[in-house]
């Protein structure tokens, strides 16, 4: 009789006192007296209480309630753990819970209220406790994207998307998922930032921002299409490089895109695609940016605008543009098979050629296609 008659006590003491004089969210006096620490499961004196125990727990459980109706809670948290300590009670927790929830320590809160479930506790105790634990998730995940923001001013990244991953971890709001994607693509993570848009679009695809965030993917996938492109044409690969910027403009349309993309057609001698790319480009770009690339597009759009038409299609070309060059035709055999032979005439030839610019040969500057 004595245990439920304490059972209820302290039930009552959390439901009653802590929920109707101080309502979720309201922070009496005191409560930044209380340390973190506090806000943990005490550890019980003994497995199995005995009288003595239990009647001390009674006693510290009535001191409690006088510090907390004093709002004392340094006196009241201390109390109640040497009450959990004598004789351990869920309800007496469910208090400790209470009494930290209070004092602001809402992580700590949370944790306690998860453990109070647990521990089986009757039904009030129980529906009070998810009540504070759904409230706590809230209130936790608002801090943290409130901190996130800061550490986004701040330039802390990293600290700013671990704290987005956070919130949304604890309240699934899909607008976690929007912050921790675009401080991703801050910080240059590229992959996870297409990951958290995309998750972003598949929870909440109605959201206002859906075609934002889907304009984002684009320039995302625009950005990998152009780092694939530099890469063919460091290989001289420029037939695969006007490919990977081709599929770049049509997701992001960037004048510079235009300009790389042109660029590769004119040393893949796909003069048609040039022509057109540079034209692209000096209509995309704004008039008073990008003067240097402007004047070469314009150059280079008068050499080949005067040279001769080719029927083929951009397929063939693009085909030819990706040939390998046969090792029979490499520069380099038959200069040295026919050294000794046609010195004379090798070294003319070399003469001539070296005095005119690979440019306006329309040859590319680079090594020849592999």
């Amino acid at each position: 009789m004595m245990d439920s008659r304490l059972f209820r006590l302290s039930v009552i003491l959390g439901v009653t006192l802590l929920t109707e004089l101080w309502p979720l969210g309201l922070r009496a006096e005191g409560g930044t007296t209380v340390d973190r620490a506090l806000c943990t499961v005490p550890s019980p004196s003994s497995d199995i209480p005995s009288s003595r125990a239990k009647r001390n727990a009674q006693k510290l459980l009535g001191k409690a309630r006088s510090a907390y109706e004093r709002s004392d809670f340094l006196a009241a948290v201390t109390a109640l753990r040497d009450s959990y300590a004598e004789d351990p009670s869920v309800a007496v927790l469910y208090n400790i819970a209470q009494t930290c929830r209070e004092a602001g320590h809402d992580e700590e809160a949370l944790s306690l209220y998860t453990r109070v479930l647990s521990g089986q506790p009757d039904e009030t105790a129980k529906a009070e406790s998810e009540r504070h634990i759904a409230a706590l998730k809230i209130r936790i995940a608002e801090t943290s994207a409130q901190t996130a923001a800061e550490r986004v001013q701040a330039r802390d990244f990293g600290k700013a998307a671990d704290l987005w991953q956070k919130a949304y971890s604890l309240h699934a709001n899909s607008e976690y998922l929007r912050k921790l994607a675009e401080t991703q693509l801050a910080a240059g993570q590229r992959d996870a930032a297409l990951a958290s848009y995309t998750k972003f679009l598949q929870v909440d695809p109605s959201n206002p921002a859906a075609d934002t965030v889907k304009r984002e993917i684009d320039k995302i996938n625009a950005q990998q299409e152009d780092a694939r492109a530099q890469k063919h044409m460091d290989a001289g690969e420029m037939g695969q490089a006007f490919a990977a910027w081709s599929a770049a403009v049509k997701l992001d349309p960037q004048p510079l895109f235009y300009f790389r993309m042109a660029d590769a057609a004119r040393r893949g001698s796909l003069r048609k695609e040039a022509i057109t790319s540079y034209e692209q480009f000096l209509k995309t770009a704004p008039p008073q940016e990008m003067q240097e690339l402007r004047q070469q597009a314009e150059t280079y759009l008068t050499e080949l605008r005067s040279g001769r038409t080719d029927t083929s299609t951009t397929q063939e070309r693009l085909a030819k543009a990706n040939e390998k060059v046969p090792v029979y035709k490499k520069w380099w055999l038959w200069t040295t098979v026919g050294a000794v032979v046609v010195i004379g005439v090798a070294t003319g030839v070399t003469l001539a050629v070296l005095g005119r610019d690979p440019d306006r040969m329309g040859l590319p500057t680079s090594q020849p296609f592999q």
